[in-house]
């Protein structure tokens, strides 16, 4: 109930009226409920993130193909910028929104063909090799049990394109371009067996919310454990944490994803 009241006003505000008052919330409940669910239909799933628009997120978080495995047949890659070097999943993702369970927390290489990434490795040369990501993702659910919903999001076709940025000077003026590299897989884990596929709307009616929220664990720790169960978790997996995580401060609370995405941790190579 009240998490229906909790999406309704975040979509509609105006309905603060309604929600209020009982009678009036009895009486359009269930009108209300088929309202939201027939907006989702109709709402905006897929996104494109594209690095040569100025406000795009992959613009700047670049990422450098460091070191080339030749046994995996895969680059290793890095942010190129920033305090968190490793390629967080989570911060792929637009606002809010949180991964599928079925991507790994880290995405450490690239999978790319030896023939494909020698050509890349002779287009930079003795420069960094510094590419920027261009994918789009699709928003396949929610989780609404929070104060707002959060969406959940797949890659589309579970991949990305690699782009180079090219520089030229004309007179005074500098022009910038971008040049295409390569298409490669987002990494993807097996499903387990017990996980339920998340309802394709922005309202889970069906099934338990806990259903899609116990799918979400990162390295032993998963919602709604308590905080030190899961700092002590993510330290025996090799983290480290800094001063200024935005967890709670005391033993009593629990974890939320949006709290793990936002811990500023570092992994021990």
């Amino acid at each position: 109930e009240s998490n229906l009241q909790r999406v309704l006003l975040t979509v509609h505000p105006e309905m603060q009226a309604v929600v209020s008052n009982e009678f009036q919330w009895h009486k359009r409940r269930e009108e209300l409920k088929a309202q939201l669910l027939a907006e989702a239909k109709n709402a905006q799933l897929t996104f494109e993130l594209r690095p040569w628009r100025n406000s795009s997120t992959t613009k700047a978080a670049p990422v450098d193909l460091y070191k080339y495995d030749f046994d995996k047949q895969a680059y290793r890659i890095r942010f190129a910028v920033g305090t968190t070097r490793q390629v967080i999943t989570a911060m792929l993702i637009p606002s809010e929104g949180v991964p599928l369970p079925k991507y790994p927390q880290v995405i450490g290489e690239f999978a790319i063909k030896p023939d494909k990434a020698e050509q890349i490795a002779d287009y930079f040369g003795n420069k960094q090799r510094r590419v920027y990501l261009h994918y789009r993702v699709k928003a396949v659910g929610a989780l609404i049990e929070q104060t707002r919903p959060t969406s959940v999001f797949e890659f589309v076709d579970d991949q990305m394109q690699l782009f180079a940025l090219e520089s030229s000077t004309y007179g005074k003026q500098i022009k910038s371009d971008y040049k295409y590299l390569a298409t490669v897989n987002v990494p993807t884990a097996a499903t387990p067996a017990n996980t339920q596929p998340i309802q394709k709307t922005a309202l889970n009616t069906s099934s338990p919310p806990t259903t899609v929220i116990q799918n979400l664990e990162i390295d032993g720790v998963r919602i709604g454990m308590p905080i030190d169960e899961a700092l002590k978790a993510l330290t025996a997996s090799g983290y480290k944490f800094g001063n200024n995580r935005s967890a709670p401060t005391g033993k009593t609370g629990t974890l939320t994803f949006i709290s793990l995405k936002r811990l500023c941790c570092q992994q021990i190579e």
